[in-house]
């Protein structure tokens, strides 16, 4: 389409075209030239070429042809023949050589035109009045014989017929029916088209549900399809609309699902104020309403970490449904309390999810019943338990898919968590597999891709397009942003810009502090990342630039402490593995730099090793099979340069590099290549070789060492690589710290 127009179309522009043109390539052209807009008339030229074939057919057959572009893209041989005013025979006679004329094709008990462009000129051709006729014909017919359509059809026809009290029961009926299938994207369609009737067609007398239940129900759809945003926008906007008469329960009911959506949007302290705000238009006493504010306001509680106030909470929600005999709020706040038991004993609050679990399922009540499984399959992923997490993450995914409701948040987190500890353990293939899903909605298709970005540049790939696509997620899921960053980070490291490492940690802390709070706990990890990252650009950096990112790591270490500081000391004592693994890195990450950049403050060789050996041991626990592999291969870099025990390095490599060829990991592969097995005796320089080093340290590149030289840039890269190899550095900066050690500049 780009070679077509040099208009830009998005993805559902050029869906449009493609769908519309059904593989002619002539018609692509046309539809490019005309930038016809999706559902638009079909371009003039295109379309008086289209219906040039109508005129090859008599009026009964061109009669049957105009009526059957108003069924839609395919119609029932019985609707057909219920809405057109042609005897049996002569009905059978005109469809005869409607198909003959290859204008229609008939097939599985109905007709469809031979091109969809030919069925929308034919539409476009006919009079608004004509239209209205013909769609009130439809809407009569199905309301005869209801077997013949869906809901959904009737209330297209009684929308275009202009018959508007039709139109808002159909719409009702075809949710009804859409969610019936599994189809919950469709169902929030008609329920929005149903709001949109009420709002507009103010002499509608029929009954069926107000505003805000529609909007509500079209809320709850839209979460069920993966889409919270849209979710949040239509029900915010109805919220916004309501008058100062509207009704305390009515406002109440919004709020809480106000709260609900952005709960699955990460802003859990706009859900608190709004559940809060609930809370306080509803009196206390029993109430279904005042039940499901409590048992949403439990949820909000506790994921602020309220615990006390969330268990009061649950306990009333509790009590109430029990009274009211609401199994599925009784069970939604039952896994809310079971949940809270986590600050106490683990085994405690699994058997509590167990049993949570079991009675969600006998009350049908599928959130709460994917939310015990999702929990359950977390608290043991924490704990580096992976089996048992598998386990419990595979059957929230699969009750979800039985339930056609495989986007439905917790569904979709379960999903997203094995996809995770595919990729912990190594096996990327399938973890690769997994990130590519049909009908994605564009939230999961970006923490999908943050994954699939992450092996990538595991392997070495060029993600940058695809990183820079995700940069515009990072404000509306924080999984995008956590997991992205850092790839940004890296890949700054090793394009040698400290300065952007910095400016994209500055930038994902301010994105997410909005939407967690300052001090969250997955900064310890992006500063980390960050301190690993300047590490990594640190050769190409000139003795001056090394002393000005002193400053620059320092902060970043303080960022990770003050995170530590600020836990508490329970939550500190039941961090699990991957928040100690983080711990242990950035301790190790930070020597490693001070050393790196050879300031005052350099660690000793004894204190380097031992850091990054307990940063092997703690990513060992955590199962992280390529980040293991990293350590490992930082490690045998500090051993070298320590001169260190020979076998112990061997062996490291040996590990490290099993795990590189496994993964395809080429980035560690070559910084792998780079070691060799130095021995802990002296190292021996030759004159030119002692040159370049101190040029080397200097900061100059092997370009300007050789116009320094006056030598080749080749002779002078073989000049480092000998160096490196004598010395056991895996980089140039390395070398330069390790040269130093041993008095050699």
């Amino acid at each position: 389409m780009s070679q077509l127009s040099a208009d830009r179309f998005d993805e559902r522009q050029l869906g449009d075209v493609v769908d519309r043109a059904e593989g002619n390539a002539f018609f692509v052209e046309e539809l490019v030239n005309a930038a016809a807009e999706p559902g638009g008339a079909v371009p003039n030229d295109l379309a008086d070429l289209l219906l040039v074939r109508l005129d090859r057919l008599d009026e009964a057959a061109r009669q049957v042809v105009r009526t059957a572009s108003v069924g839609g893209r395919r119609v029932s041989h019985v609707l057909l023949e219920a809405v057109v005013d042609l005897g049996a025979n002569e009905l059978e006679t005109a469809l005869r050589s409607a198909v003959d004329q290859n204008v229609l094709t008939a097939d599985r008990g109905g007709y469809a035109f031979r091109h969809a462009l030919l069925g929308e000129a034919v539409h476009d051709d006919l009079l608004p009045g004509e239209r209205i006729r013909l769609h009130t014909r439809y809407v009569r017919a199905l309301q005869d014989d209801p077997a013949a359509g869906p809901a959904a059809g009737l209330a297209r026809h009684a929308r275009l017929a202009h018959d508007w009290p039709t139109a808002f029961s159909a719409s009702i009926e075809a949710a009804r029916e859409a969610n019936a299938v599994g189809a919950p994207a469709s169902a929030a369609g008609h329920y929005l088209r149903a709001l949109e009737i009420r709002a507009t067609e103010s002499d509608l007398s029929v009954d069926g549900p107000g505003p805000v239940d529609l909007v509500i129900s079209a809320g709850e759809a839209l979460m069920l399809a993966g889409d919270p945003e849209r979710a949040e926008a239509v029900l915010r906007e109805q919220y916004t609309a309501m008058g100062p008469g509207s009704s305390v329960t009515d406002q109440a009911r919004l709020l809480v699902s106000l709260a609900r959506a952005g709960s699955f949007l990460d802003g859990e302290q706009e859900s608190l104020e709004l559940s809060a705000k609930a809370v306080w238009l509803v009196p206390e006493g029993l109430s279904v309403v005042r039940t499901e504010i409590m048992v949403n306001h439990a949820k909000v509680l506790g994921a602020w970490g309220r615990v006390f106030e969330a268990e009061q909470a649950g306990l009333e929600a509790l009590a109430m449904a029990e009274q009211l005999q609401r199994n599925d709020l009784a069970s939604d706040a039952a896994t809310t309390l079971s949940a809270l038991l986590g600050s106490g004993s683990t085994e405690q609050m699994r058997e509590s999810l167990r049993a949570s679990v079991e009675r969600a399922a006998s009350a049908g009540a599928l959130e709460a019943e994917l939310r015990g499984r999702y929990l359950l399959g977390r608290s043991f992923q924490d704990q580096g338990q992976y089996s048992e997490a598998v386990g419990w993450f595979e059957s929230a995914v699969e009750l979800a898919a039985d339930r056609h409701s495989r986007w439905a948040p917790y569904a979709f987190v379960a999903y997203w968590q094995l996809c995770w500890i595919r990729y912990l353990q190594g096996d990327w293939e399938q973890a690769l597999a997994m990130t590519v899903v049909d009908d994605q909605p564009p939230l999961t298709g970006a923490v999908l891709t943050a994954l699939r970005c992450t092996i990538g540049s595991a392997r070495g790939d060029d993600i940058g397009r695809e990183l820079a696509g995700l940069r515009s997620f990072w404000t509306r899921d924080v999984a995008v942003a956590i997991h992205s960053a850092p790839l940004e980070m890296i890949l700054a490291g090793r394009r040698g810009q400290p300065e952007s490492i910095m400016d994209r940690y500055a930038e994902v802390v301010a994105d997410l502090t909005p939407v967690w709070q300052e001090w969250f706990d997955a900064r310890l990890r992006l500063a980390a990342v960050a301190i690993g990252a300047i590490a990594e650009a640190l050769p190409g950096c000139s003795s001056q630039q090394r002393l000005a990112l002193r400053n620059p790591i320092e902060r970043l270490h303080a960022d990770g402490l003050e995170v530590l500081a600020r836990r508490s000391s329970l939550a500190r004592q039941r961090w699990g593995p991957e928040g100690r693994a983080w711990e242990t890195r950035l301790h190790a990450e930070t020597l490693r730099a001070r050393w790196l950049v050879g300031s005052d403050d350099a660690p000793g060789a004894e204190e380097l090793i031992t850091a990054w050996k307990m940063c092997e041991e703690a990513f060992a626990r955590l199962g992280h099979v390529h980040e293991l592999a990293v350590v490992r291969t930082a490690l045998v870099g500090v051993l070298q340069a320590a001169g260190g025990d020979q076998p112990q390095v061997r062996e490291l490599i040996a590990a490290a590099r099993r795990t590189a060829v496994a993964l395809g990991a080429k980035p560690l592969l070559e910084r792998l290549g780079s070691h060799r097995d130095a021995g802990p005796g002296p190292v021996e320089l030759t004159p030119r070789e002692g040159e370049v080093l101190r040029q080397v340290a200097e900061g100059h590149s092997n370009g300007e060492i050789g116009k320094r030289l006056f030598i080749a840039t080749k002779t002078v890269s073989v000049h480092v690589s000998n160096l490196m190899a004598k010395l056991g550095a895996s980089s140039r900066t390395e070398a330069v710290a390790m040269a130093r050690r041993r008095g050699l500049i």
